[in-house]
């Protein structure tokens, strides 16, 4: 009796565990590659796999999820400019393009920064970032390493200050 009991609360946890696991979708973490994907805007697309050769900040962010509304405004304030190494690279999950627009527009983001993850996508995002899990933000190295995650601009500024090969503002 004693060894089923056992049995049944190890398959227990085993299905507990497991099945929490399983859909999961696991967010990249410091130290590896940046999953590749691609988005468009009007007649531009941009891929990460074509920012090879700089550093890219990467953020996600919607309406819906007020912190990373704020992270993505205060990114817009951040000293460095992209005509160094460093590009800007922010993915919005709206529902609407046309509110995704209106938000750019009132919050005075820079538009050629501003992407929105459309149905085509949105999917590999989620899938490739873990979207579902928050909405974070990534410094990528010109390798396409993943080299800090949610980043503040202190922490930006600092990092880039070491490298004069890029310009700020």
């Amino acid at each position: 009796m004693r060894n089923t009991l056992l049995l049944i609360l190890i398959f227990g946890v085993i299905a507990l565990f497991g099945s929490r696991m399983i859909g999961v979708d696991s967010q990249p973490e410091r130290g590896q590659l940046a999953p590749d994907f691609s988005v468009a805007r009007n007649d531009t697309t941009v891929s990460l796999h074509d920012l090879r050769g700089k550093y890219v900040l990467l953020d996600f962010w919607s309406s819906a999820d007020a912190n990373s509304r704020l992270k993505s405004n205060e990114y817009n304030t951040l000293p460095i400019t992209d005509t160094g190494r460093l590009r800007r690279l922010s993915v919005n999950f709206d529902r609407s393009e046309e509110l995704f627009n209106e938000i750019v527009n009132r919050d005075h983001l820079h538009p050629d920064e501003q992407y929105f993850a459309g149905q085509s996508d949105l999917d590999k995002l989620i899938q490739d970032y873990g979207v579902t899990q928050g909405y974070n933000s990534y410094l990528i190295d010109p390798q396409g390493k993943i080299i800090a995650i949610n980043p503040d601009n202190n922490y930006l500024s600092q990092y880039f200050k070491m490298r004069p090969a890029l310009s700020y503002k």
